[in-house]
């Protein structure tokens, strides 16, 4: 049987109502897509992968169809750092994918939502100091048994080959 993923749409406010019509429309097409619930600004619905292929290629009205990827209460920033750091982003993107990471909130605890944005960034790099010959233990260490790529700072600068 295949997954069922959460969705939500949004939409301009005040179409709530029409988006949630059009997406039980869309849903006599597939026997998996189901509306949930309207809230302002959108509607949540789930289906499989193909729900949200058809939903983007027929709705009208929602603006962009969005995946759940992981979901949990926050109090704070280091909350939303935790859930994205623990999240597995490999079964979604490859590494020559690119994403973009946009954050909107409605009475949120967070301070800042461009901060968190950079935190959620952040989530997905780690930076370590050792040496290159160190990589296998500091690897084994973190539990990392495959890693894409790895960026070094070989500390060199041109003062230091004009002088060299």
């Amino acid at each position: 049987m295949a997954t069922v993923l959460s969705y939500f749409c949004p939409c301009p406010r005040g179409l709530e109502a029409a988006l949630a019509e059009e997406i039980s429309e869309i849903a006599k097409q597939s026997g998996t897509l189901k509306v949930h619930n309207q809230v302002p600004g959108g509607v949540h619905c789930s289906g499989q992968w193909s729900d949200a292929m058809r939903l983007n290629l027929h709705s009208r009205i929602a603006s962009r169809v969005l995946m759940r990827i992981a979901h949990r209460s926050y109090a704070n920033e280091n909350h939303i750092y935790d859930l994205v750091l623990e999240s597995k982003w490999e079964d979604w993107f490859h590494v020559g994918h690119t994403m973009r990471v946009d954050v909107t909130a409605i009475k949120s605890p967070v301070k800042s939502l461009e901060f968190i944005t950079l935190k959620i960034k952040d989530a997905r790099f780690e930076i370590v100091h050792a040496h290159f010959s160190e990589i296998d233990e500091v690897l084994q260490a973190k539990g990392i048994s495959k890693v894409d790529g790895v960026l070094l700072d070989l500390g060199i600068s041109s003062p230091q080959i004009d002088e060299g």
